[in-house]
């Protein structure tokens, strides 16, 4: 998870095209002494966004927050549905290597904008979904939310933290009606890791009310 997903990347002797083009691995299979890397938050992403009710299609337009492994992959996977991605960060240059390991066609549809207030409210107008591939932490800072009076009421917000009680939740609270912290993507990257490793898809509902317990 955040920040390693880069460390874990390098680790492997094998990477799946995800992994290649994000940068970023979750998902480490030891087989032999061959270690082969994927990256299963991408699939985790575009299910929890479902549950959501957020379709993805080439109109859609998609805001993440970050520029880490975890945003990389979200990148990757929103592009390659044919999302308009939005790519808001405190460092844009690590933002703009993301836009660089995509396919030069799906590299076209991203847009990289510096994370303040004047950044982020450009990149919220229209927007159908915003994904926070940050640390939760990050959002407690008055000038990083500054900029979410842009956020419409029907926009999608995914944040990959875990807790409703997070300082984003409470920011979107009132403006947009659809919220989810992490969990949801949580349990459907782990069940997608389970499958790639076993080869059988484990049953979701236990995995949920497992995770949702602790």
């Amino acid at each position: 998870t955040i920040p390693h997903q880069g460390a874990a990347a390098a680790l492997a002797t094998s990477a799946a095209p995800a992994v290649k083009a994000a940068g970023a691995a979750n998902t480490l299979i030891f087989d032999g002494g061959r270690i082969r890397a994927e990256n299963t938050d991408g699939l985790g992403l575009i299910a929890a966004l479902g549950d959501l009710g957020a379709s993805l299609s080439a109109r859609r337009v998609a805001v993440i927050v970050g520029a880490g492994g975890a945003a990389a992959g979200a990148a990757q996977a929103l592009t390659q549905k044919g999302a308009q991605v939005r790519l808001v960060a405190r460092n844009p240059a690590a933002a703009r290597k993301i836009k660089a390991r995509l396919p030069p066609a799906r590299a076209e549809r991203v847009t990289v904008a510096a994370w303040n207030a004047r950044g982020l409210a450009a990149a919220l107008d229209g927007a159908h979904m915003l994904i926070s591939a940050v640390p939760a932490a990050a959002w407690q800072d008055d000038t990083a939310r500054a900029g979410l009076e842009a956020l419409g009421r029907d926009t999608a917000v995914l944040e990959m933290a875990y807790g409703n009680a997070t300082a984003l939740a409470a920011a979107v609270r009132g403006r947009a009606t659809r919220y989810a912290d992490g969990l949801g993507m949580l349990v459907h990257q782990a069940a997608h890791a389970v499958t790639l490793a076993l080869g059988t898809a484990p049953p979701l509902p236990p995995m949920f009310r497992a995770a949702r317990a602790v």
